[in-house]
């Protein structure tokens, strides 16, 4: 196996700012179409294509703890682990945030797993492991009268 070539992911303003903060850690690797989305600690999702360059910058959370991309009954969604064991869910390619759920009472969420169409399971420091099902969307002749 050779490695084919290697990426500075790294953000250079806070590695080479004046203000020496630490380099928020990369905590996630999701494939999505022919680009590699990457979770930052800092709650920074950057996309990159094959050959390394950036093609987009998701930077409107302050934390990530995890991410996953899954398929819901709408297309396909980023999830992402929050602070205080929320998780936030993003539209793809959009990158457009459709809500936050409270899924653990202590703790960040720890992992993401797309189960089926139907089902995806998150997991929390609080030792909780919460099964979660789509709600089927709404159509005008399934909507209330």
């Amino acid at each position: 196996m050779n490695v084919v070539c290697s990426l500075d992911i790294s953000d250079s303003a806070c590695a080479r700012g004046r203000e020496r903060r630490p380099m928020p850690l990369a905590l996630s690797l999701v494939a999505y179409e022919n680009s590699m989305l990457v979770g930052f600690s800092s709650g920074v999702v950057k996309a990159y294509s094959a050959s390394g360059q950036e093609q987009f910058r998701y930077d409107k959370s302050a934390y990530l703890s995890t991410m996953a991309g899954v398929m819901s009954p709408d297309g396909p969604l980023l999830l992402f682990g929050g602070p205080r064991g929320a998780f936030h869910a993003l539209t793809l390619p959009q990158f457009e945030e459709t809500g936050q759920l409270s899924a653990h009472e202590e703790g960040d969420v720890k992992s993401i797993l797309f189960l089926s169409s139907e089902f995806f399971v998150t997991c929390g420091e609080d030792s909780v492991i919460c099964v979660w099902r789509w709600a089927k969307p709404q159509t005008a002749s399934s909507a209330p009268s």
